[in-house]
């Protein structure tokens, strides 16, 4: 029996398939998963991730006994049928899609139990308690109240300097970050550059974020702190609703590259100090595992219940799988 586990984002999508010991086998890379970004792109993308798992584990894909599609996207039911229709014709017969910050939160805690706070391209929670009660807190974007997430601060960043060479606001040292990362010589050549063409803005200025507030950037402190306010809101509202009655610290795991990489731990610690002030019984801690763990543990658990035995196993067999790209 083969088991497939898929992990679809706005940047990338990635498979593995495994046997029912958790051995994985097979592994795919693909772009973008998410349907709401482009249907037919994220079809095409996922289909590919599939296919390459399997062609490295020299198997059909009809003979992929049951898969999980963690997908962002997956935030309505209208979203799951949809997908559905979409899945469908990739040729596995059993599947089930989850929203990808529920696999984030298996792949991290592996009762499925806790909060998942996503800050990656864009921004997700979701809680699950003891009685498999699930609330989901955003994914929807700006308009329907969500905030940040490596897309939009690259944004507020990119209007800031815009500001700056229009005398709107006090140039900072992130500004000469961001000459730097687009190749510009000077702030009017960068303005007028965007200005007289109209190219489509660069996304991929968070990451300056930390640099600059390790030197004190008073703009980029801001941003992280409004940030970290928002994941710890969202934190809250999930705790409010769904742990209220629970004894024991909430596990509440973070997800996504804003939170997770080793520069991003002044947003962790102005995330836990919010945390605090809010009084809240909280074990927080970045995600370790890669959530198409937590997909493949979902595509698995019905088949052998040694789950904790099968977790170990794919993190294993993973990081070799992982360990062997990086030396080819």
């Amino acid at each position: 029996m083969y088991f497939l586990g898929v992990d679809g984002g706005g940047t990338k999508t990635e498979a593995i398939i495994s046997d029912i010991k958790g051995r994985v086998i097979g592994h795919g890379l693909a772009g973008n998963g998410n349907y709401q970004i482009d249907e037919i792109k994220a079809k095409k993308e996922i289909e590919s991730a599939v296919l390459k798992a399997c062609k490295m584990a020299r198997i059909s894909v009809s003979s992929i006994s049951y898969a999980c599609f963690g997908l962002a996207g997956a935030d309505k039911e209208h979203d799951i049928e949809m997908l559905k229709s979409i899945l469908s014709t990739i040729g596995i017969d059993k599947f089930e899609i989850k929203v990808d910050a529920v696999i984030g939160l298996k792949a991290g805690v592996v009762k499925g139990e806790g909060i998942a706070i996503v800050c990656g391209t864009s921004t997700n929670a979701v809680g699950v308690n003891h009685a498999n009660e699930l609330m989901q807190l955003g994914g929807f974007g700006y308009t329907f109240g969500d905030y940040g997430g490596g897309e939009m601060i690259s944004k507020e960043i990119f209007r800031f300097v815009m500001r700056v060479a229009q005398g709107r606001e006090d140039r900072s040292l992130l500004v000469d970050y961001v000459l730097k990362k687009l190749n510009f010589t000077s702030l009017q050549s960068m303005h007028d550059f965007y200005i007289n063409n109209r190219v489509q803005i660069p996304l991929h200025l968070s990451t300056l974020l930390f640099k600059a507030a390790a030197q004190k950037d008073v703009f980029a402190l801001g941003l992280i702190e409004r940030q970290a306010k928002e994941l710890a809101v969202s934190v809250k509202v999930i705790n409010n609703k769904l742990f209220s009655n629970e004894q024991n610290e909430t596990p509440v795991v973070l997800i996504g590259s804003l939170v997770t990489k080793p520069e991003s731990i002044i947003l962790q610690e102005i995330f836990h100090s919010y945390l605090l002030s809010y009084d809240l019984s909280c074990k927080v801690f970045p995600l370790q595992s890669s959530p198409v763990i937590g997909a493949s543990l979902f595509a698995l658990e019905n088949y052998n219940t040694n789950i904790n035995e099968v977790k170990q196993m794919l993190e294993i067999t993973y990081k070799e799988v992982m360990d062997d790209y990086e030396k080819d």
